[in-house]
């Protein structure tokens, strides 16, 4: 029988599960499933692999209830549990559909589902009735889209909101009272209320793959609360029975028979003496890059370990080099310096072995033992003190997104000796390495202050866990925050540090203070080295100039952070490797919220 589907594929699916069907009583939880093939979606090159197994359920459940109520652009719809796996999918979906979009949400995601979600507004359940704030004929919905408890005194309370030609979505749960719901689908029938539909979701690889389409798009994300490793899937459940998960738990599954035990988790071997990879020939626009499938796979040399990709990100850096603005790139060549992936080859006496998953930074496309290779390639010659180990739950498919900004901010941190309840100022606190920055010290205890726009102060404050937020788009904060109580004993800065900024930050810092300034194309060096040679003379805080250095160990401590759920890293899209130039521009546009990564070709 003939498939659309091959053999290496990448697929995503809602399968009956547990369910008898045809004799077939298994579900996922597991390395091997079969799946019929008009449930099975393509995943679009951009979808990482990794936790794109959160999105079947909630995602086809979200857009089933919005079809049933058969919606029209410019119609209001109502979405109870806003911040939960359906919710924060219908949410996104009933705005890309153009409908006016209101969520119920607790107080700690109320922000988060209006401005990361893009609901019109959003009601804090726990302040507020939602009957009273939309009690009102004109304020009522054409769709209300509902997974809680249908009790008849709830029921009769969430139907007043509807229009009489309005459509309540019910999702089937493990409270539903079928009763109340077929005596409102009665009613509707003798013309009496708004049309009730039940949505037990149906597995269909068609509207997956729309759902998949719209997330390569940008216009549907799915917020994974935390990746469980499969052994761990007794606290996945915990976690899911705390009611208080925002968007998907999502499991890893290992990769071969062994891992549950510690073993390898791929074996995958080289295939090929070339690889895809994308090149430059020369500097100048994001066009430059090109992608090419005949680049010759590395070797290792002594102390080396060779990695098989499955992400990359792009950094500033990378934009600089590409464009010419960093001297002595050597040309033609591969640049990036990000990666994770899996272990092909090891030394023997290496402490990294086969199907390891690995992170690192990597120098990148710096001449180096003579093979000058960046990380925009299926494969790279890492050293091995440059590797860190991932631990099981990390996605490798954005993984490849830590590495330089991780320990850019913890580097940084580091340079200025902080001691915990010191101040701490963050600047481009939702950038790449500012989203970390913020984390790590809030981590090491100190109070931390972020400097954001106006679309990213809240995100900061309440995501990233930021004490205060500045808008640096509401007027000067230097003055406010240069009074003696308000001073900081460390400033993380990755933006310019020209003469007058400087004066700014001796103003910001304590005297005992300390200036970490990141490397970047604004670095004036001489202005950095005043306040260094002032510091020495005892007139002025301390200066650190950070740029950026390869380090295994610091990236083992900042992965099992990532386990732990202390740190989490943004994606703000991932491009597949043959889009590096959309990448770029996506980068270079200097409005990026946390990362750009890219998914390298399997």
């Amino acid at each position: 029988m003939s498939s659309r589907f091959k053999q290496g594929d990448h697929v995503a699916a809602l399968t009956p599960g547990f369910y008898p069907k045809d004799s077939l009583t298994g579900g996922t939880y597991a390395q091997y499933a079969v799946a019929e093939q008009s449930h099975l979606a393509l995943l679009p090159a951009g979808v990482p692999l990794d936790t794109a197994g959160g999105l079947p359920l909630v995602g086809l459940t979200a857009w089933q209830s919005l079809m049933d109520a058969k919606p029209k652009e410019g119609q209001r719809c109502l979405v109870f549990a806003a911040s939960g796996g359906v919710g924060h999918v219908a949410v996104q979906l009933a705005k890309s559909l153009g409908l006016v979009t209101v969520g119920l949400a607790g107080p700690k995601n109320t922000a988060w589902v209006r401005e990361q979600l893009g609901a019109d507004e959003v009601v804090d359940y726990t302040t507020a009735d939602v009957a009273d704030v939309y009690g009102a004929p004109d304020k009522h919905f054409d769709i209300i889209i509902d997974c809680l408890d249908n009790t008849p005194e709830r029921l009769a309370k969430v139907m007043a909101l509807l229009k009489p030609s309005g459509h309540y979505s019910y999702i089937l749960n493990r409270d539903t009272d079928f009763a109340q719901l077929q005596q409102w689908q009665d009613a509707h029938k003798e013309g009496k209320g708004p049309s009730v539909s039940v949505t037990s979701v149906t597995p269909n690889g068609e509207q997956l793959q729309h759902l998949f389409g719209l997330w390569e798009a940008g216009k549907l994300k799915l917020e994974v609360h935390k990746v469980f490793p499969l052994a761990e899937v007794a606290d996945a459940h915990r976690q899911v029975e705390t009611w208080h998960t925002r968007g998907k738990v999502v499991l890893a599954i290992p990769h071969d028979a062994g891992a549950l035990a510690g073993l390898s988790r791929d074996t995958t071997p080289i295939s090929s003496s070339v690889m895809q990879a994308a090149t430059i020939n020369k500097t100048g626009g994001p066009d430059v890059l090109q992608l090419v499938h005949d680049f010759p796979t590395p070797s290792c040399g002594p102390g080396q370990v060779l990695v098989k990709l499955h992400s990359s990100s792009v950094n500033p850096v990378d934009t600089a080099a590409r464009a010419g603005h960093i001297p002595d790139v050597p040309l033609p060549c591969i640049i990036g310096g990000d990666l994770a992936g899996v272990v092909v080859e090891a030394d023997e006496g290496s402490r990294f072995k086969q199907g390891d998953h690995v992170a690192a930074l990597t120098p990148g496309y710096w001449p180096k033992a003579g093979q000058p290779q960046g990380t925009y390639a299926q494969y790279v010659a890492v050293e091995e003190s440059h590797l860190a180990l991932l631990p099981a739950a990390i996605p490798l498919d954005t993984a490849g997104g830590l590495p330089l900004v991780g320990l850019t901010a913890w580097q940084s941190l580091m340079d200025a000796k902080p001691k915990e309840g010191q101040r701490c100022l963050v600047f481009a606190a939702s950038g790449g390495v500012g989203h970390v920055a913020v984390q790590l010290a809030k981590s090491l205890g100190l109070v931390t202050v972020g400097v954001a726009g106006p679309k990213n102060t809240a995100w900061v404050k309440q995501q990233l866990g930021a004490d205060e937020v500045v808008d640096y788009t509401a007027g000067d904060f230097a003055a406010e925050y240069s009074a003696p109580d308000k001073q900081f004993d460390v400033v993380v800065d990755s933006l310019g540090n020209k003469p007058e900024r400087m004066a700014m930050m001796s103003s910001l810092l304590k005297p005992s203070g300390h200036y970490s300034h990141i490397m970047n194309a604004g670095s004036d060096n001489a202005a950095l080295q005043q306040m260094q040679a002032a510091h020495k003379d005892g007139k002025g805080p301390g200066a650190s100039l950070t740029l950026v250095k390869p380090n295994g160990k610091q990236l083992e401590t900042l992965f099992e952070l990532w386990e732990a759920g202390t740190l989490k890293l943004e994606v703000h899209k991932v491009f597949p490797l043959d889009q590096v130039a959309d990448a770029h521009r996506q980068v270079e546009t200097g409005h990026t919220r946390g990362k750009v990564v890219l998914a390298i070709p399997q």
